[in-house]
Formats: C-alpha cells, sequence, structure tokens
C-alpha cells in the first residue's frame, strides 16, 4: 500500500522483500529485549527500535503504537539516566544563554541524585511470584484460541484480543442491521450512522461480538414500550489476509439476545 515511498517504494510490492521483513521482524522481536539487557549493547539496540517503529509508522496505520512502544523501551536504562541527561541538558542550556542559576540547578540537581539511596525490596518472593503469574498468563494468552479449536483466531474473533495477535491479519468487513417485529413480521433496515462514526463502523463490521453487541443496543432502543423486543438480523460478509469475501454471521441468527451455536461462520479457505 505504500509504494508511492521514495527509494524503497518499488521494494515494497517485491515478494522477496515480504518474505525477509518477517524474517527480520521476527528476529528483532525475540532478540531485542537481551539486547537492551546489555549495558554494552543497550544503545544500538535501542537505536535499532527507534528504526523499526518509525519504519512500521510509516508503512501501518497503526496510530500510538510506534511512540508508546519506543518511550516504554526506556525502561531497560538505568534508573538514574534521565537524571543525568536532564542535568546535563540543563547545564548545558545554562552556558549557552549564560544564565548561572540553571547551571547551579543542574548541580544540585545530581547531587541529589548522588546522595539518594535505592529503598530495600520486601518480600522478593512474593515479588517473583507475581512476576511469574504474569509471565505466564502471557505465554498462555496467544494459544488459548488454539486450544480451543476454534479455526482461525482473526475471522472469529475467538480469542483474539490480548493475545499477541500483532500484524497478522489485514481484514475489512461489511455488514447490514436488519429489524423485525416478531408480532407484526415487519422488517426494516437499520441505519448503522445512527450509532457510529464511520471509523467506529469501520472495525465493528469485521468483529463478530461488536457486531453482535450493536444488534442488542439496536434492538433495546426499538422496542416499544410494553411489547418484545425486535429481532435483529444482519448480513455480514469480511475478507481476511486476501482471501474472496465470505459471509462472516448465520444471516438467520437472532443477535437481539444471545444467539446460538455456529452463529459465526467458518472460515472456508
Amino acid at each position: 500500500a505504500r509504494s508511492d515511498l521514495p527509494i524503497v517504494g518499488g521494494w515494497l510490492q517485491e515478494l522477496w522483500l515480504a518474505y525477509a521483513a518477517s524474517w527480520v521482524g521476527a528476529i528483532y522481536d525475540l532478540t531485542i529485549v537481551f539486547f537492551l539487557l546489555r549495558p554494552k549493547t543497550r544503545s544500538l539496540a535501542f537505536l535499532a527500535v527507534i528504526v523499526f517503529h518509525i519504519g512500521t509508522w510509516l508503512l501501518f496505520n497503526i496510530g500510538m503504537f510506534p511512540w508508546i512502544m519506543i518511550a516504554a523501551t526506556t525502561v531497560f536504562f538505568s534508573p538514574d539516566w534521565a537524571r543525568i541527561r536532564l542535568t546535563q541538558f540543563a547545564a548545558k542550556a545554562g552556558r549557552w544563554f549564560r544564565r548561572s542559576s540553571w547551571s547551579d540547578w543542574a548541580e544540585a540537581f545530581a547531587a541529589s541524585g548522588r546522595t539518594a539511596t535505592a529503598p530495600e525490596l520486601r518480600h522478593p518472593r512474593r515479588l517473583i511470584t507475581v512476576l511469574v503469574c504474569y509471565a505466564t498468563v502471557q505465554l498462555l494468552l496467544p494459544l488459548r484460541p488454539y486450544l480451543w479449536g476454534h479455526g482461525h483466531p482473526a475471522w472469529s474473533y475467538r480469542g483474539f484480543n490480548l493475545a499477541w495477535q500483532v500484524m497478522v491479519a489485514e481484514k475489512t468487513g461489511y455488514v447490514e442491521f436488519y429489524a423485525r417485529d416478531p408480532s407484526t413480521g415487519h422488517r426494516r433496515k437499520v441505519d448503522v450512522r445512527d450509532y457510529l462514526t464511520p471509523r467506529q463502523e469501520q472495525l465493528m463490521a469485521q468483529d463478530p461480538y461488536l457486531i453482535q453487541v450493536l444488534a442488542q443496543k439496536i434492538s433495546t432502543d426499538l422496542q416499544a414500550p410494553g411489547q418484545s423486543r425486535p429481532e435483529i438480523r444482519v448480513q455480514a460478509f469480511a475478507t481476511l489476509n486476501g482471501r474472496p469475501s465470505q459471509r462472516l454471521i448465520n444471516p438467520e441468527a437472532d443477535l437481539s439476545a444471545r444467539p446460538h451455536p455456529g452463529w459465526i461462520l467458518p472460515l472456508q479457505e
């Protein structure tokens, strides 16, 4: 999609680059933490972090994620790195602008850091237990859709969220909502624009569970006093990773209540 970029744009259409980017990205994700943990390689590793995330920011529409990751990576630096850099900057700024007060403040700030002592860690075993539990959860979350056997998680969204499923799916959807009065049989189309912005509609149309939530909201809003809630059915289609468009949700399923098993149609390979 970014073949319009200068210099590298033509390469982005090459199949070899897709494979190379996949392998480089995997190697980066699996090794970067170890390089960040070592003081000798930390600076180069942080530079690699910046290059990697700026590259993903240029190529993909992932919002603030790259900048948050770059900022969060500073947790690998020594605890006093920010204090040292800030005092150095303040001292230089004081000399540049001939403000002796800035230099004096920098010296006092640095001195307070040298005299401070790290607090003693209490109950280290409890902390280790908490960290082990956290790491275990992070390892199990990506595996749950495969343990349940619900097919491709990016299609059904069963176990998709909070499972490190990043950049593995390109998915778009289209959905229309229809309300049916069970007492009269009258059926009409519901305008989704009354509920969602265009961006919200785009994200909702590819997620069966967001479609279900909106269907229940529509049913509640359309319920007349003293009458039963209208049934909500959808015409929902989606395409995943270049596959032809296919039905995402059973058009006969009533989404105004908890639908029966099988309401999400399986992905046809």
